[in-house]
């Protein structure tokens, strides 16, 4: 079972923005045990995983994207095709 939280602030007139998370707070090891017996064989195999993670961002928007911005006016003429 996992859980996961994170938090989000913008700021600076949403140009800044803040973020972090956790994810499994409450495990911090992920335990797993794999297990082959056969006739004449018995192999166990026990893993152990880190599974806690933290971690944190900042963003920043530099300018903005002008509104003009055009698309291309470029197409294909199917001119060479005859009725």
């Amino acid at each position: 079972m996992a859980t996961n939280f994170s938090v989000s602030k913008s700021l600076l007139n949403k140009k800044l923005s803040l973020s972090a998370y956790v994810n499994n707070p409450f495990n911090t090891y992920r335990n797993n045990r794999t297990e082959i017996i056969s006739y004449n064989f018995r192999e166990v195999n026990t893993n152990r995983d880190y599974f806690r993670r933290f971690g944190m961002s900042v963003n920043y928007k530099f300018g903005k994207l002008k509104d003009d911005v055009k698309k291309s006016r470029r197409g294909i003429n199917n001119n060479d095709v005859s009725n």
